[in-house]
Formats: C-alpha cells, sequence, structure tokens
C-alpha cells in the first residue's frame, strides 16, 4: 500500500522514470542491431516527455481531490497493484482528455468517500481508448437523458455540456465497436424498423451501458473533484439508425 504522497512527489517520480530509462538505456546501446541505431537525443526527449505527463496528470490529480474538500491527512492508501500501473501508464499518455481519466481514476483510489470498487482492469481500459471513445463516454455521463442527436447523414451531435459538439458517424461507429470490445456497452439484439421524419424507414439497432460500463464512468469519466460514488442504476440504450443517432430508454 502506498499514500498520496509517495505519489504526488513528481522530483521523487522523475528520478524513478530517469533510472529506469538508463537501464533501459544500457540494454539498447549493449544490444546489436536496429536498437543500437537510436540516439541520446531520442532518449532524452523520451524521458523528459514522460516526466511532463505524468507531472500533469498529478497536477490534475491533486486539483481533483482539493476540490472534494480533501486534505493530505484524509486520504487513504491505494494498493501497488492499483497505484504502479496508473504512475507508469499515465506517464505515457499527452493528450489532456485521457489524462483526465487517469486523475479521476488515481484522486478516485485515494479518496475514503469513493464507495464503489476500482478495478485493476480500468488501467486497461484507458490504455485502449482514444479520446473520441472518451467523449462518447463522457455523453452519457454529463447528459444521460439525451447525449446524442442527429446533425446530418454524416455526422451526430455528441453532448459536451451544455452543448453539442459535431463527429463524424463513421467515428462514432468505430466507437461503439471500441466500447463494445471493452465490454463497457452492450448489443442488446433488438432490431426493428422505424420512420423517421416520415420520409424514410430504416433500421435500428440498441446498445446500452453495462455494469461494467457504468463503474468505468463512475471511476474515470465523471470528475472525481466534483462528484463522489454516484452510481446511476439506470441503463440508457442508444439507436443507431444507419446514419443516424437516438437515444431511449430500456423498458
Amino acid at each position: 500500500m502506498v499514500n498520496w504522497d509517495q505519489f504526488k512527489d513528481a522530483v521523487s517520480l522523475a528520478c524513478y522514470l530517469s533510472a529506469a530509462a538508463k537501464g533501459i538505456k544500457e540494454l539498447v546501446f549493449n544490444t546489436p542491431g536496429v536498437l543500437s541505431l537510436i540516439s541520446p537525443e531520442t532518449y532524452s526527449f523520451i524521458i523528459q516527455k514522460r516526466i511532463e505527463c505524468l507531472v500533469s496528470t498529478l497536477r490534475l490529480t491533486q486539483q481533483k481531490l482539493s476540490d472534494a474538500n480533501l486534505s493530505d491527512e484524509e486520504l487513504r492508501y491505494c494498493s501497488l497493484k492499483l497505484g504502479v500501473p496508473i504512475v507508469e501508464n499515465s506517464s505515457l499518455e499527452d493528450e489532456p482528455i485521457l489524462q483526465d481519466l487517469w486523475a479521476n481514476l488515481l484522486a478516485n483510489a485515494f479518496n475514503p468517500n469513493y464507495k464503489d470498487e476500482i478495478r485493476v482492469i480500468f488501467v486497461d481500459i484507458i490504455k485502449n481508448i482514444s479520446s473520441s471513445d472518451a467523449k462518447v463516454l463522457n455523453a452519457f455521463a454529463i447528459n444521460p437523458e439525451n447525449p446524442l442527436r442527429y446533425h446530418s447523414e454524416d455526422t451526430i451531435k455528441l453532448s459536451a455540456g451544455s452543448d453539442y459538439e459535431i463527429i463524424n458517424a463513421k467515428t462514432l461507429s468505430e466507437s461503439i465497436s471500441v466500447l463494445s470490445s471493452l465490454a463497457l456497452i452492450s448489443d442488446i439484439g433488438m432490431s426493428a424498423s422505424t420512420a423517421l421524419e416520415c420520409t424514410r424507414v430504416l433500421t435500428q439497432t440498441g446498445y446500452y451501458i453495462t455494469d461494467l460500463g457504468h463503474s468505468f464512468i463512475n471511476a474515470c469519466i465523471k470528475d472525481a473533484g466534483k462528484c463522489c460514488n454516484s452510481t446511476s442504476k439506470v441503463a440508457k440504450k442508444i439507436v443507431i439508425l444507419n446514419k443516424t443517432t437516438i437515444k431511449q430508454n430500456i423498458t
């Protein structure tokens, strides 16, 4: 078990990364072949970027814990099995949207008021999703009643807080496939026809957020500094009408 002080010390963590990188560097330069052609400048750049990414995530985490009105003394311990993979993998993430997911996960791991189980598989999920996938899940977290709206034949309006962000329908379809493969959403096996704008009849396929999906949203998508353990028990179904997307409640 480790405490927050061992995580927030960015200098110590930077030294840890530098030491690890030096070991890799020695291994590579003693290995014949293509790997030996990698320059020291490349290693310095990689090390610096990992340090910057990690520090950025730790700052976000500290801010979320502060927003939750938690002092260092109130924070609970985090298991090495969860904490170390978060630190290692978040140091590889330079996309702000996904850095926020790592920060939420780490903040909730230390938050004594967060009662849901935080699963180690959440680390693998964040590693395997893109910022677009995260936006799709975030749409359900911030606007579960109306996360998606039809925009055009090739684009969908995705809920983004007080407004909607326009995304490509193909991107949404790919995100649905990725999220399904990770068991965050599931196809309920329903297929039917419906009239759209009284002019077309299209086939619809339904999906819903799984229990694992709800747990992941609570632990990683929702802002850890503003909410805690607000588990939603109402599964939502998104209905994809070819290139048109709408939402309905599961009955």
